[in-house]
């Protein structure tokens, strides 16, 4: 029994008494008696813990678990019982917590979790603080001028030696040049027609990549046979409705073949999601001073529906942020944006076939996904001539106007 497999909001007190006395500390599982204290020892203490996780194998501190001691009366790392943390008020120390992981250790911890689990025996509660592992490692605790790095091995922690911190340093490196070349290898693909579902041809194509961070990880999987769907999924241009398993793990599609609208959301097993769509249409009786044009408002509002639905599925497999979001339009080239209507003059069209504009980062899966969608949106517009997108309001807020 582990604790891995859940998100920490769904842990029971079961899942804690699993533990007890088969499950001892290891890599991943650190047990504490008693929480943190407020003062300098217990708040570096803490933080060092954080660290020391996030820069291996990512895990959970258990607090409110005793452990049983050898002859010499040394803490052995098996836990016998569970001894609670005690009276305390839960909301606050949640957030004194958080607030001390994203203040105290850089860069920040993205996807840490705290929370507290009742239900066991005498009133006793326990806290637990799930750490991912960070492929932008290494982490340095800054707590009160400190700059340590540290490493968990086994059962302890540890400074990281020169050689530690350059394999960080490198795989942290890696990860923007990795997202990249996925994108530009599937985007290649996709006119290949290397599709699960075959798109429309001669027409531009609309693409969503999502891609968490997690996705990097060597044993990275999403329970892609646990995946129930029961609203369809909005494409660019269309639903995907049906679904089924398939070689790369589990496809969305638009159903019943149309001379109007083709596309699919490839749900990948290491959590990567690809939302292709294209609509026969879509060019269809578009233009603007001679130009041919995108419909860009119905574009945009259509991006901005996908990402949200890619979003809560990925947060539905509690697949842990951040995620980048990449958008992309393939056979655009010649083509331009269409303007609103106070704009009197000729859009600029699109100088390239394949326009992959860079990402955006989901810190939380729950971000207002037209504001997390802007710097893209004027990318795609900068493409077409103007300084960015002409449908946001002084506030940053989407509009159709």
């Amino acid at each position: 029994m582990s604790l891995d497999g859940k998100p920490l909001e769904q842990l029971t007190h079961e899942d804690i008494l699993a533990l007890i006395p088969d499950v001892a500390e290891h890599r991943r599982l650190d047990y504490k008696q008693a929480l943190p204290q407020d003062g300098e020892k217990g708040v570096r203490s803490f933080l060092n813990d954080v660290c020391a996780l996030t820069n291996s194998a990512g895990g959970f501190l258990v607090y409110g678990v005793d452990e049983e001691r050898d002859d010499d009366g040394n803490k052995t790392g098996v836990p016998a019982s569970v001894c609670g943390v005690g009276e305390v008020n839960e909301d606050k120390a949640i957030l004194d917590w958080q607030q001390r992981i994203n203040q105290s250790i850089e860069p920040r911890v993205i996807g840490h979790r705290v929370g507290f689990i009742d239900g066991f025996d005498d009133n006793a509660k326990v806290m637990l603080v799930y750490v991912p592992k960070s492929l932008f490692a290494p982490h340095r605790v800054t707590y009160k001028g400190t700059r340590d790095f540290y490493i968990r091995h086994d059962r302890g922690n540890q400074l990281m030696d020169i050689g530690e911190m350059r394999h960080s340093f490198v795989e942290a490196k890696e990860v923007p040049q990795r997202i990249d070349e996925f994108r530009r290898h599937r985007t290649m693909q996709i006119l290949a027609g290397e599709t699960p579902i075959e798109l429309l041809g001669a027409c531009p194509v609309f693409v969503v990549h999502a891609i968490p961070l997690s996705s990097f990880a060597d044993d990275a999987a999403v329970p892609v046979t646990g995946i129930i769907r029961r609203q369809p999924l909005h494409m660019v241009g269309g639903y995907a409705g049906a679904g089924r398993l398939n070689a790369d793990g589990f496809l969305f599609h638009s159903g019943v073949q149309s001379d109007d609208t083709r596309g699919y959301a490839q749900v990948y097993r290491s959590g990567v999601i690809e939302v292709a769509s294209t609509r026969g249409d879509i060019l269809r009786d578009q233009e603007q001073h001679g130009v041919r044009v995108l419909p860009s408002q119905w574009q945009e509002e259509k991006f901005i529906d996908s990402v949200a639905d890619v979003l809560g599925l990925l947060a539905g497999l509690n697949v842990s942020p951040p995620v980048y979001i990449g958008l992309s339009l393939l056979r655009v080239k010649g083509v331009g944006m269409a303007r609103p209507q106070r704009y009197t003059y000729a859009p600029d069209p699109i100088d390239k076939d394949t326009l992959i504009v860079p990402t955006v980062t989901s810190d939380t899966l729950e971000e207002p996904v037209d504001r997390l969608l802007r710097p893209a949106f004027d990318a795609i517009w900068q493409a077409s001539g103007l300084d960015g997108s002409p449908y946001y309001d002084d506030e940053g807020n989407w509009t159709k106007r």
